[in-house]
């Protein structure tokens, strides 16, 4: 597989990826989370999902300081989330997602602030 790049502008905001076949922009306020499965990581926004090879760690260091969260083995923009109930996420577009007992005191403690 080609080897993968990711980077954030963050003046703009913007996250680029992408190899020596196909590099994506994407504004960060736009991703509702990012999945991960053998290291192809899916990013989910309201109008599409885009996939490449890459690895979760190297995402979450780049977007964790704009608001981005573990909440299993996925990733979500807490900026996106409509509520929190005892063991999910619901996003605004309405995709509820599963949190595990690890990081859900951390995140319901970021949905009040």
């Amino acid at each position: 597989m080609n080897t993968y790049k990711m980077v954030l502008n963050e003046d703009t905001r913007v996250l680029i990826y992408g190899n020596s076949i196909k590099v994506v922009r994407i504004r960060i306020d736009e991703i509702n989370y990012i999945s991960c499965a053998n290291r192809i990581i899916m990013i989910h926004t309201n109008n599409a999902s885009d996939r490449f090879y890459g690895k979760m760690k190297d995402v979450y260091n780049l977007l964790g300081k704009y608001g981005f969260e573990y909440i299993k083995s996925e990733i979500v923009n807490c900026m996106n989330v409509s509520s929190m109930t005892v063991n999910s996420i619901i996003l605004r577009e309405g995709t509820e997602l599963i949190c595990s007992k690890k990081f859900k005191q951390k995140f319901r403690n970021l949905m009040w602030n």
